[in-house]
């Protein structure tokens, strides 16, 4: 028969493709995956949603009529890396934690009167975050230095990172002829927040003002410190620190003598796509989720996670049915559609012939 030659042999090892059936209402996904010591995987995810407007008798949310379906890229609100993430890729290997964020979210102040500074919170069981907002600030160039003003008072402040402190500094406004910058920085932890000003930028734009961080840590307010922290209650983009440092090492040696497998360094807690103060351990169902100052009417929304669990029956060629639990690894809010999205993955190693994976809901209360 004639066709191409083969461009590339896989260096890739692959299991055999088991048969996958989805016996519950939500979107579910299999594929495979290798590891740093080079084993494979079957990986299955399934994502749920729920309406944060519709509770049982037990004050647990209900199943939403529209289901959100997988997401196959990183969701950004523009241009990508250059705006806000709102939601990451669903096609990850494995979460060791869950992660709890908020999406299209906007604090607002509280009886609707305008503030220069407010508390916003987020909880989840014993878990919670709180942070504050504060008004437009900038800081003004006065008598040699740079000075912080205070905050204007307004009702709302978006929640995400281009809040946060951090961004990018430039210089001169337009490249050269190569498309580069005398001086073009960074900042590690964000690059699209507001606050970040490299001394040789300030020295040679010498801007008369630049904005400030809205953004805050609750128990410390930010008054221009060198040191502290892009604060937000979203996603952080897999190229920022100190999530970019779990990638592990892509260097010389990972070309020549591991590409295009993982380097052997890489933690999976790169996958976790929210600073460490968002992830908590699996939820199991039925943690109270409180909400404060995220929604104009509703100042304090209070519901439970719904205790509904995922069970992937793995059918082997001999022996028993292996019951596995899909872990919940991911606890997506979103505020503007009023949509809790959950999902749940479960990974099984390929060196077991498995035939056929079953993925179904079993309830708490039941033994699966």
């Amino acid at each position: 028969m004639n066709r191409p030659d083969t461009v590339i042999s896989s260096p890739l090892p692959k299991a055999k493709v088991p048969d996958v059936e989805n016996q519950t209402p939500y979107p579910t996904q299999y594929f495979q995956t290798v590891d740093p010591d080079d084993n494979v995987f079957h990986v299955v995810v399934l994502k749920a949603t729920y309406d944060m407007t519709q509770t049982n008798e037990f004050g647990r949310l209900e199943p939403h009529t529209e289901l959100t379906a997988l997401a196959t890229s990183d969701q950004f609100e523009g241009e990508p890396g250059e705006t806000p993430l709102i939601y990451e890729s669903d096609y990850c290997a494995f979460k060791p934690k869950c992660d709890v964020f908020l999406m299209n979210a906007i604090a607002y102040a509280p009886e609707n009167q305008a503030l220069a500074r407010w508390p916003v919170a987020v909880a989840v069981g014993d878990w919670k975050k709180i942070v504050n907002v504060t008004g437009p600030r900038n800081f003004i160039l006065k008598d040699g230095a740079y000075q912080l003003t205070e905050p204007q008072a307004v009702k709302v402040v978006e929640l995400n990172y281009s809040n946060a402190l951090g961004g990018e500094n430039r210089w001169p406004e337009k490249p050269n002829a190569e498309g580069e910058f005398a001086i073009h920085e960074v900042a590690p932890e964000n690059s699209i927040g507001k606050g970040f000003a490299d001394k040789d930028w300030l020295s040679y734009a010498k801007p008369t003002s630049y904005p400030a961080p809205q953004i805050e840590l609750y128990e410390q307010a930010y008054t221009g410190q060198a040191e502290y922290p892009a604060v937000s209650l979203t996603p952080m983009m897999k190229t920022w620190e100190p999530r970019v440092d779990l990638a592990g090492s892509y260097n010389d040696d990972w070309k020549h003598h591991r590409w295009p497998k993982l380097p052997i360094d890489h933690d999976y807690a790169f996958w976790n796509c929210t600073p460490a103060d968002q992830q908590i351990d699996y939820p199991v169902g039925g943690e109270v989720v409180n909400l404060v100052n995220l929604h104009p009417e509703v100042p304090h929304i209070r519901f439970s996670l719904p205790t509904d669990q995922f069970v992937c029956d793995v059918y082997l060629d001999e022996g028993p049915v292996l019951k596995q639990k899909m872990h919940l690894d991911t606890l997506a809010i979103d505020m503007q559609n009023l949509k809790l999205i959950t999902v749940h993955r479960v990974n099984v190693i390929s060196g077991i012939n498995s035939l056929e994976f079953k993925v179904r809901l079993s309830k708490r209360e039941n033994s699966i």
